[in-house]
């Protein structure tokens, strides 16, 4: 119908008319352009698939070398007993560290918005 043909029209402007798709070379070129498209489509889903998967290996590679450290610290932990008290102790300074700095930083904070709006 009119209104189709109008609707259609409106929605694809770059478009030709439906009697110029007759022409041979009109729609061979219509499909020359697809056919681009489509390959500019699989070229992009090559390159992110090809991204994909060497941030995988990288992943695995990263894997490797923290379970190597993992096992590499158990073993000196095994030879040093003592050292996991040591270890512990720095985390539990580091810990107490943190929430000193945290609660000095959250009072700085409150009197500065107490002074600002009261």
């Amino acid at each position: 119908s009119i209104e189709h043909q109008y609707q259609h029209a409106r929605l694809l402007p770059g478009r030709k008319s439906a009697a110029a798709d007759h022409h041979g070379g009109d729609a061979e070129e219509g499909l020359m352009n697809e056919r681009r498209g489509l390959n500019t489509s699989i070229s992009m889903t090559d390159d992110l698939l090809e991204q994909a998967s060497a941030t995988r290996d990288m992943l695995a590679s990263q894997r490797r070398i923290l379970t190597e450290a993992k096992s590499k610290l158990s073993g000196l932990e095994g030879i040093l007993p003592g050292i996991g008290n040591v270890i512990g102790k720095i985390s539990d300074k580091k810990n107490r560290e943190q929430v000193v700095l945290s609660f000095t930083v959250a009072c700085c904070l409150f009197f500065t918005i107490w002074y600002k709006f009261l």
